[in-house]
């Protein structure tokens, strides 16, 4: 399944992902974020979606760009959250000059990368717009057994979903290239995807420093 699929599943079904994704808020992640940012820093959301963690970002305080492919997603944010700037555009291209921001959350978008060699240059692009000392998250599905890549069927939608697995030890590797040091990084098991998916689902979540 290409990109291109996914950006379609995820236009397709905007009312859909925005209700479900306003169900579960990752407030503990973003007050984690949060604590190692200078109030009011330029933080840009990769993978934003329809805003919604774009919206939780602002309201501590900082001033977030936020960027997706999915054309009806990025109009859905524009529509909910006025006051937020919203770009159509990739992150394995990022449309901003180098060190153009103190913080980057990339929640949950990596995974829908087609190759180990696009994570790559993601997390390189990552590291030329931040800043020194700037802070990144990121949030992937895990890699429990084999497979790289797995497809899924959304039960709510019955649709095939297309995802990259990583693992603790690709996510040190590939940050520490880009310039990163890890300030934290553990996995934990989602239920709520477990019941989505009807298979076992756990989660990596990331956080470094750019050196």
């Amino acid at each position: 399944m290409k990109l291109s699929q996914t950006i379609d599943w995820y236009n397709r079904h905007v009312d859909h992902y925005t209700k479900q994704a306003g169900l579960y808020l990752p407030k503990a992640q973003i007050n984690d974020f949060a604590r190692h940012l200078p109030k009011k820093s330029s933080v840009l959301d990769a993978g934003c979606g329809s805003g919604r963690d774009s919206n939780l970002l602002t309201q501590k305080g900082f001033q977030v760009t936020g960027i997706d492919l999915a054309s009806g997603l990025i109009d859905r944010a524009k529509s909910l959250y006025e006051g937020i700037e919203f770009i159509k555009g990739s992150f394995l291209d990022l449309p901003f000059a180098n060190k153009s921001f103190k913080g980057i959350w990339a929640h949950a978008s990596l995974v829908h990368l087609e190759t180990a060699k696009d994570a790559k240059q993601a997390i390189q692009e990552f590291a030329r717009v931040l800043a020194a000392k700037g802070v990144l998250h990121i949030l992937v599905k895990a890699q429990l057994g084999k497979d790289k890549f797995v497809t899924l069927t959304d039960t709510r939608t019955n649709d095939l979903r297309f995802f990259q697995l990583y693992t603790q030890p690709e996510i040190e590797e590939l940050t520490n290239k880009a310039g990163f040091k890890t300030i934290k990084m553990y996995q934990f098991v989602d239920i709520n995807s477990n019941k989505k998916y009807k298979v076992p689902i756990e989660w990596i979540v990331y956080l470094g420093q750019k050196l």
